[in-house]
């Protein structure tokens, strides 16, 4: 056995000459200039900054995680607000969701801790 054992470690370290070194690793088109899904910046609402940068605002989403003791997992809840920190409706929460996932995946139901409105809830045991 422990002849067994020693041949197995040999031949782990053996196994280092296998590994490519990651410093040399490149994905093509990873370093693209331009994402053609992001919005240009003209498109977006900049306010200046007290420190004289300029902030794009987006809409922002709270998060909150349960456990779900019917299906025994975690659940994530997304409660949003637009530019101007208001809080979003359903149909604008829904907007930032995938059709992939609305109404599927992803529903609008009241978070059982919280009482301000609508959530966005996250099923994931549908995801597994």
């Amino acid at each position: 056995a422990g002849a067994a054992a020693a041949g197995g470690a040999a031949a782990a370290d053996g196994d280092d000459d296998d590994i490519p070194d990651m410093g040399s690793f490149e994905v093509e088109g990873l370093e693209d200039d331009r994402d053609a899904t992001a919005l240009a910046m003209g498109e977006l609402s900049v306010a200046a900054s007290p420190s004289g940068g300029n902030i794009v605002r987006t809409r922002t989403y709270d998060l909150s995680i349960t456990y779900d003791k019917y299906y025994r997992c975690p659940r994530v809840w997304l409660y949003g607000y637009t530019e101007a920190r208001q809080p979003l409706g359903t149909a604008q929460m829904l907007e930032d969701v995938s059709s992939e996932h609305a109404n599927r995946t992803c529903t609008m139901e009241p978070h059982p801790h919280l009482s301000h409105g609508l959530f966005a809830s996250i099923h994931p045991c549908k995801h597994a």
